[in-house]
């Protein structure tokens, strides 16, 4: 395992689970109620899913174009099991449209309205060797090649694969793929299965054509689970060798003639490992013959007379150049719920990937690094989101990536803070290295490092937290308001989004609505207590200690401040207010900090370096952990009205996020400036932003969570 990782130092990145042990027979019971796809269900390997994963319970559709054949397995399966969730549906994978039936069909006739699992197992052999010998000669100009197998076996694949990644992740009810999840507990996937052949692996001649389209095969499985974590969706590879089904020809059958043949039961049995259990992510095998072998005193290994038991099971892994075998004996035993919740940074913080770029000559900016958790920063993360046509809004339009990435939270907050665009509502790029934009299920994966991310302040904060809201329900319409308990007139009034109706905790959304929610259950809390008054009013206090644990909790709490225009940025009161609450927060949660008692009190003041008196917030509590970061307001617009413009006028905000800034780091809490990513920006009524930059405000408080060292807690 530990060499596997230091080889493939990507494979955390882009959420592969490890080696698993090939000896261990998944529980068929885990297929049950699960609702699969199956193109070529009608025959070979098809047939043999659909036998196994009926008997198991699953909500079984073949797709094929053999009706009769079709027609008559789903009859004599129902027959021999008992299960009347079994359909076949007429597909010829060579036609979109005729794709396009077979998953709105799939989707109508499941009993949740969903899809689990896609296997795209349609392929032909083909028998015409275009490349090996001349045909018709004779003509004058060369005839078209036939490529029937090009069209089924990559051009079906790649249809079937692109509707799969539209429809899993908008399984009702299912949760992005993770390989720690347990799988008695996970009742829906999101899975799809590629069914290639050895042929994708190595030559086989006399077969161009299949062995071209299976090597395509690989390649598409290799850059899919790169990248479809994005979505939440696993996928996984399947390489039979010759294995005896109607798609090998007679000339194999000779070619092989005293050899060993593999067995389509042995294909059923790894496909079933993969469909069974949702902790397998990101792998591929190849499935041969069962033999029997030895290793000899040279480490070589050589085939026994005799009972053929073993099978050869073998992993095509990250490196593209080689197989490596399966780990025997890897514990795959279920792991425990609380394992989902992640307990360090990912790799890309922490460790140093390798990386070699070429530099543009005279360009401002370089192009971001071509490596795995750099993908969602150049692609559309909103793709998949409700109402993502409705509003126009591409994450490309809000973020341009470029290299480098900040390396630390000070780089990333002095970077945010100073950055800009070039032009108005142009994208955001921070200034000498980059943030990260996630995708929704990363977004989860961050907040999930946490009990519980608390936002203080003004509107501004609640327009922070309502766009939060809207990345982990991927929902640009409603996504950050109470849309749930809307009759039609509300929801007119509130399009768009209206963010004084907006949501104050994710746990209301998850209470009311939590199918809407996109991270897995009871992972994620996030909540605003609206404090904008100074004195604080006592009841307001009292709902901050209620949301804070006397004792200290499993997970690491963040505290994320913003104030300034409510008191007509007054810095004294400001500063008094925050005071105020680190008071609270620290006297009625001692556990954040462990240095407690040797921070100043008003009886014991101690002097600064430059003689001053210190506050009581001066010292930064080294031995603790208490992330806190300060938000100051956004740019002002032309709507600003003009009685405001002399005190809350752009030169004023400049000057108070200033101050701000080193009046907060004497208290050990960090700061992230907003006014030059905002000024360039829209607001609506010349104080607050629209839509686009509170994205932008909310990715880059996500940033610096992102980078809070949580393996301290």
């Amino acid at each position: 395992m530990a060499r596997e990782a230091a080889k493939h130092p990507l494979g955390e990145l882009v959420r592969q689970s490890p080696p698993f042990d090939v000896h261990y027979i998944p529980d068929d019971s885990w297929m049950k109620d699960k609702v699969v796809i199956i193109t070529g269900g009608a025959s070979g390997f098809g047939e043999g899913f659909v036998k196994r994963w009926a008997a198991a319970g699953a909500v079984v559709i073949a797709a094929d174009v053999n009706v009769e054949k079709g027609d008559r397995l789903i009859r004599d399966v129902k027959h021999l099991t008992g299960n009347p969730h079994l359909h076949f549906i007429h597909c010829d994978v060579t036609n979109w449209q005729s794709q396009v039936n077979l998953f709105k069909e799939a989707a109508r006739v499941s009993p949740h309205g969903g899809i689990d699992t896609v296997v795209a197992n349609a392929g032909i052999a083909g028998s015409k060797r275009i490349f090996d010998q001349p045909h018709d000669i004779d003509l004058v100009n060369p005839p078209p090649p036939d490529l029937a197998v090009l069209d089924v076996n990559l051009t079906g694949v790649v249809y079937t694969s692109y509707l799969a990644l539209w429809y899993l992740p908008r399984n009702p009810g299912s949760s992005p793929a993770n390989a720690k999840c347990v799988p008695s507990q996970t009742l829906r996937d999101r899975h799809l299965i590629l069914i290639a052949s050895v042929a994708g692996l190595m030559p086989i001649p006399g077969a161009t054509l299949y062995g071209t389209s299976k090597h395509a095969v690989v390649g598409l499985y290799r850059n899919l689970r790169s990248s479809s974590f994005m979505h939440g969706v696993r996928v996984n590879l399947i390489c039979p060798y010759f294995i005896d089904t109607p798609l090998v020809l007679p000339a194999v059958h000779m070619l092989l003639a005293g050899g060993t043949m593999g067995k389509a039961d042995d294909v059923v049995d790894a496909t079933t490992r993969f469909a069974a259990d949702p902790r397998v992510v990101g792998r591929a095998v190849t499935v041969g013959p069962k033999l029997n072998v030895k290793q000899d005193e040279k480490g070589e290994w050589n085939l026994v007379e005799g009972e053929k038991k073993n099978g050869i099971v073998d992993e095509p892994n990250g490196g593209d150049s080689r197989l490596d075998r399966m780990v025997p004996g890897h514990d795959c035993s279920p792991s425990p719920p609380d394992a989902l919740v992640m307990a360090k940074r990912p790799s890309y913080l922490t460790e140093t990937l390798p990386y070699n770029y070429t530099v543009l000559p005279n360009a401002a900016f370089q192009p971001p690094e071509a490596l795995p958790h750099r993908y969602p920063d150049m692609v559309d993360t909103f793709a998949s989101y409700k109402y993502r046509n409705t509003c126009n809004i591409s994450s490309l339009d809000l973020h341009s990536p470029f290299a480098p990435l900040c390396h630390d939270r000070k780089s990333l907050l002095t970077a945010m803070s100073s950055g800009g665009r070039i032009g108005h509502d142009a994208p955001y790029m921070p200034r000498d290295c980059d943030m990260r934009w996630f995708s929704t299920e990363e977004i989860c994966e961050i907040l999930s490092r946490f009990e519980k991310v608390i936002v203080l302040g003004d509107s501004m904060m609640r327009h922070v937290i309502g766009s939060m809201n809207v990345l982990i329900r991927k929902d640009l319409g409603y996504g950050a308001v109470t849309d749930w308990n809307f009759s039609p007139e509300e929801r007119y009034d509130a399009w768009p989004i209206d963010f004084s109706i907006g949501i104050f905790k994710t746990a209301d959304v998850v209470k009311n609505d939590p199918e809407s929610v996109a991270c897995p259950a009871n992972t994620i809390d996030v909540t605003i207590e609206q404090m904008i008054r100074f004195p604080i009013p006592s009841d307001e206090i009292d709902r901050l200690r209620a949301l804070l644990p006397a004792k200290k909790p499993a997970r690491p709490y963040a505290f994320i401040f913003g104030h300034g225009l409510w008191n007509d940025l007054d810095l004294q009161a400001t500063l008094d207010w925050l005071d105020t609450l680190l008071d609270a927060i620290s006297q009625h949660a001692p556990w954040l900090s462990t240095s407690l008692d040797s921070v100043p009190t008003p009886q014991k003041s101690l002097k600064t370096k430059a003689g001053r008196a210190a506050t009581k917030h001066e010292r930064k509590h080294d031995s603790g952990f208490w992330p806190r970061l300060f938000l100051t307001p956004n740019a002002a617009g032309r709507e600003k009205p003009d009685e405001w413009i002399v005190s809350q006028g752009n030169k004023a905000l400049m000057i108070f996020e200033e101050s701000i800034g080193i009046e907060v780091n004497r208290r050990g809490v960090e700061h992230l400036g907003t006014w030059n990513m905002s000024v360039q920006s829209n607001k609506f009524d010349g104080v607050h932003m629209d839509l686009k930059g509170n994205l932008i405000k909310a990715m880059m408080v996500m940033n610096w969570l992102n980078m809070l060292e949580v393996e301290k807690f």
